[in-house]
């Protein structure tokens, strides 16, 4: 008799999926004296071998990764033969899905008690699904203010920073992973960060009359490191007008300012953003 057969292709595989002879069915008439050889295509991609006899593939093997956002197939033919007789040939394909890729996302920086953006995730290849997303903070040497710290969604809600008076930043790194169709992505990671504080304080010369110079010295904090304050604005008399914009400025009050004078000093940081914060504190001049 001309022999005859038939093959079941296997469900599609995952990159690291174990690809096996018996993840299919191939039946053969006559049953159990039939054999029969095969040869396949695309092997690099999918890593079958390009000839074999018997089932496909001879030794089970693990999927190839996949890194070009479209499945990968291999086409496989099977001639059978049976004592010199040769049957039509007949294919199967085995299917390798991509591996989603996550779309970077950059992390973000922010001041201390500012409502953050919603940070939406997103991957690659689309149009095969709904992809699952899974993502954690593996590192958070400070709070942030983000809770929970943990979630499924497809997104990092919006949420309002906490306070950070370390006078460094600080940072929560959020590790993102993601499923689609069923085939894991690799780890994407990226970080939320507070700036600190700025504290703004300063000093001024004690015993001025009026029409005589008045020194004020700042002190604000940080002042040291890669974050500083390094920007000033004074109002020197309570005017709601900015007369200097210097780190230790000089002002002399004129004849008839004597008394107690609110002196405010707005700062900002050299972080980006930028991050400020004010202080009034009065000074005294004496009567002439």
């Amino acid at each position: 008799p001309i022999p005859t057969m038939t093959v079941t292709s296997p469900a599609p595989y995952c990159p690291s999926d174990l690809i096996s002879a018996t993840d299919y069915n191939i039946t053969t008439d006559p049953v159990g004296t039939v054999t029969y050889t095969w040869t396949a295509t695309n092997n690099a991609a999918t890593g079958m071998a390009s000839t074999g006899t018997g089932a496909a593939p001879a030794t089970p093997y693990n999927a190839p990764a996949n890194a070009t956002l479209i499945n990968q197939l291999s086409i496989i033919t099977y001639t059978p033969s049976l004592a010199g007789c040769v049957g039509s040939a007949v294919t199967e394909t085995v299917t390798i899905k991509p591996t989603p890729v996550i779309d970077p996302i950059t992390s973000v920086t922010y001041c201390p008690n500012q409502v953050t953006n919603q940070i939406n995730f997103s991957c690659q290849p689309t149009g095969q699904g709904t992809p699952n997303y899974n993502w954690i903070i593996t590192t958070s040497p400070y709070d942030v203010g983000l809770t929970p710290p943990t979630g499924t969604q497809s997104f990092v809600p919006s949420f309002t920073t906490n306070a950070n008076n370390t006078g460094l930043a600080q940072a929560a790194v959020v590790t993102l992973g993601a499923s689609l169709n069923n085939c894991p992505s690799t780890f994407s990671n990226f970080s939320i960060i507070v700036n600190p504080t700025p504290v703004p304080k300063f000093s001024a010369t004690n015993h001025v009359c009026e029409g005589q110079a008045m020194s004020f010295t700042d002190s604000s904090t940080p002042n040291t490191g890669s974050i500083t304050v390094n920007t000033w604005a004074w109002d020197m008399d309570n005017d709601g007008n900015i007369d200097f914009s210097t780190k230790n400025p000089t002002y002399t009050y004129p004849a008839g300012s004597a008394g107690t004078i609110p002196v405010t000093l707005y700062v900002g940081t050299s972080s980006a953003p930028s991050c400020t914060a004010q202080v009034t504190e009065p000074v005294f001049v004496n009567p002439n």
